[in-house]
Parts: C-alpha cells; structure tokens; sequence
C-alpha cells in the first residue's frame, strides 16, 4: 500500500486499527467478547468504532496489491469442536468465526503462541489454523495491518467481522511431536451473496428496534456455520 493510502485512510478513519492492536486500551478483547456473546445493547454502544474499524479495513483491502496467499492463526479449542471441524473437513462445510478475525503471515509465530499459550484444562488441544487466500475466490475483506498495527513484530492480517472459513483438512500432531498441536487447513471464502444482499437491504430500512430483531434472525439462520 503507498504510503499515500495509508495516510490518507489514517487521517480519515483516526486509525481505529493502530487502537484495535493497542495492548492497554483492550479494544480488541472487548469488541470481540461484545459480538461473540452477541449482546446487541452494547454492540449499538460500540457501533460507530465497529463501523469505522471496518471501513478501514474494507479501504485497506481495497488497495492493498501484496496479495498475501497464506496466513496462520493459532488457537486452543475443545476436542469437541475439534471432531466438528473434522466431520466438517469430509462434508465440505465451513466454519465462522465470531468477531474479528486476527492472523499472522508467519508461520513461526503462530508455533510460538500456541506452545507458550497451552491450555492445561482437560479436553482442551491446541490447533494452529493454516488459511489459503484464493486471489479468484470472493472472500471476507482483510488487511494486512503489519505498518499500522503496534505490534509490527506479529506480521499480522484482520479479517473484518463474518470471516467465513471452508473446511479442507485437519492433520493431527505427529507421534514424537513434543508440542502436541493440529493444523486445520482452511480456505477463506464468502456467505452467498444474496444473503449479504439482503441483510443490507433490511438494514437499511430498519429501525433500532427492528435491527436487533433482525440481527438475532440472521445470527440463528447463519448458526449452521458456527463451529468455532
């Protein structure tokens, strides 16, 4: 991205991103907790940064030519959603993920976080997701955010929110693999567009009241995709 687009999007949006990535302001814990437990009263507190957050990322993917093809995000899930997403592996379903999504173009750090960030509960497993980006496949907007973010060291790529996921493999650790982690192979892809279409539409037309109505409607029409 030139350093023109940056500036100019910097200025415009006052960086929502730069204070997305900031460790002592916990933007990122608490937008993320408000969209996972999908509390709609503090979601509409939050909207205006949730929107410029977005804007910026949908600018940022708009000019953005490095054209990244593989990203990595390291987790810790229960075995539970572990077979989930291995029944989903063999069925060709997919997989969102609640809020932003943040990866990492290095695959290294992605290994570090998730050996020093185990979960010692019981039936609880690391994974390391490994994401294909598919420059010919419509997919969630994405930035790679590496020159604006307060962390540059992690590389890392945010997908804005409803990042939705198809489901290629899961590979299970290695036997003499002290570290004990499996990679689910992934490739970002789109919701229908008709569906997107008609969220929009209805959007636009709805009042406060009728948004979170509708918001609940399409969060348990689109449930089949949740898994993780």
């Amino acid at each position: 991205i030139s350093s023109g687009v940056d500036s100019k999007v910097e200025l415009e949006y006052a960086n929502p991103i730069k204070w997305y990535t900031n460790n002592e302001t916990f933007i990122y814990r608490q937008i993320n907790n408000i969209l996972r437990l999908e509390n709609f009263q503090l979601l509409m507190s939050y909207r205006y940064y949730i929107i410029d957050l977005c804007l910026q990322i949908e600018t940022l993917y708009r000019h953005d030519k490095s054209h990244v093809t593989m990203i990595y995000r390291a987790g810790n899930i229960s075995e539970i959603e572990l077979m989930n997403v291995k029944c989903g592996s063999k069925a060709g379903q997919y997989i969102a993920m609640n809020g932003f999504v943040s990866t990492t173009k290095s695959k290294r750090f992605a290994e570090s976080w998730t050996k020093c960030n185990k979960s010692k509960r019981p039936g609880v497993v690391s994974v390391i997701y490994k994401i294909r980006i598919d420059s010919n496949q419509p997919c969630t907007a994405f930035a790679d955010i590496g020159n604006i973010s307060q962390h540059p060291e992690e590389q890392e790529v945010l997908f804005s929110i409803g990042a939705v996921f198809s489901v290629d493999q899961v590979i299970d650790p290695l036997v003499d693999d002290t570290d004990k982690f499996y990679y689910i192979k992934l490739t970002a892809c789109d919701l229908n567009e008709i569906i997107i279409d008609d969220i929009r539409s209805k959007v636009k037309r709805s009042s406060q009241t009728a948004l979170r109505i509708l918001l609940s409607k399409y969060l348990t029409e689109l449930g089949e995709y949740r898994f993780v």
